[in-house]
């Protein structure tokens, strides 16, 4: 992306530039999908969805994180009022990771937060907890309450599937949060709110602290 002297490439400009100006392109083809008329009466939220997907990936591409920031941003508007979840969930998801690379964490995190429950609403555990974590762990340097509680947002959608030794690893996350905030009452009441999991896992009381 350099050339031996530091300075971008002229190809390389030229094709960053053709990506953003595709990404535009593809942005004013979905706000037409999204258009009605007399001859229009609803949007069409199943083209705009693709149309936003393709823009945002070509602002992605071309390191125009912003724009493709909000072209997710308008893809999982889309794609909830389609009633697909999972792929709304992913590009909010998607969002949180372009505002993570413009540096804007709480926005980031806000983003995969809501990402991760409309993972939960889809019934997609596996990756809901994942997000949970992401989340958690990115909210730990300015919001530790809130990394708690994304932790065990994780805890409960692993426990509702029986998945024991994952929500135990969750539970342990929050639990070394508390102890490092000196809240041992809480950090009391959520062990015993989860002995379920914890026993079940068979490594009640090894957690990392």
């Amino acid at each position: 992306f350099f050339t031996l002297y530091g300075d971008v490439s002229e190809s390389e400009m030229t094709t960053t530039s053709t990506k953003i100006a595709r990404g535009r392109e593809h942005m004013q083809k979905a706000k037409k999908c999204l258009s009605t008329s007399w001859l229009k009466w609803k949007p069409n939220h199943d083209e705009a969805a693709q149309e936003f997907m393709t823009a945002a990936n070509c602002f992605r591409a071309g390191k125009a994180y912003e724009e493709a920031k909000e072209a997710f941003l308008k893809a999982a508007t889309s794609q909830f009022e389609c009633k697909a979840i999972f792929h709304s969930a992913k590009a909010l998801e998607l969002a949180g990771q372009m505002a993570k690379e413009l540096g804007d964490t709480k926005t980031a995190a806000d983003l995969m937060g809501t990402a991760a429950r409309r993972y939960r609403e889809n019934g997609t555990v596996d990756t809901a907890s994942q997000v949970f974590d992401k989340t958690a762990r990115l909210m730990e340097s300015f919001n530790v309450d809130g990394a708690i509680q994304h932790y065990m947002s994780a805890v409960d959608v692993l426990e509702t599937e029986d998945r024991n030794r994952q929500a135990v690893e969750m539970l342990g996350k929050a639990v070394r949060l508390l102890v490092h905030q000196k809240k041992f009452d809480r950090c009391i009441v959520e062990m015993r709110g989860r002995s379920k999991c914890t026993k079940r896992s068979k490594i009640q009381g090894k957690f990392a602290v």
